[in-house]
């Protein structure tokens, strides 16, 4: 199974996206937690170390990309997931694995998680 962790600050997207992942890709991922912060998901990825990281950007406090600022190596893929277009140079820059316009289409999500499995293929069975 994949190791994630979703950060989202919407409470509702966090949940969209966990059973959108469970209904297209059952027993695919396990969903370490889900945080809705930049700071609770510093907490969260070096508590789980997961290997996929559901980032959203817009976030109150801190943006999604400060999130790297936490981290000498970076040991995860990221997928960006947000509402906001404008952020996506910025996004494949920060060697973005895929960067994902709300609401999430399932489809799309599915490309993402592809991407993902091509690149680290071997390593999840």
């Amino acid at each position: 199974m994949i190791k994630a962790v979703i950060i989202d600050d919407e409470i509702n997207a966090q949940s969209l996206l966990e059973a959108t992942l469970n209904r297209y890709f059952p027993n695919k991922f396990n969903i370490m937690e889900k945080c809705n912060s930049v700071d609770t998901g510093v907490l969260a990825i070096k508590k789980h170390e997961p290997e996929l990281v559901f980032l959203d950007i817009q976030m109150p406090e801190k943006n999604g990309f400060e999130l790297f600022t936490y981290f000498d190596v970076i040991k995860f893929e990221v997928i960006f997931t947000t509402a906001y277009n404008q952020f996506a140079i910025k996004a494949i820059k920060r060697s973005a694995l895929d960067y994902l316009l709300k609401p999430i289409n399932h489809l799309e999500l599915s490309e993402a998680v592809k991407k993902f499995e091509k690149k680290n293929e071997g390593s999840f069975a």
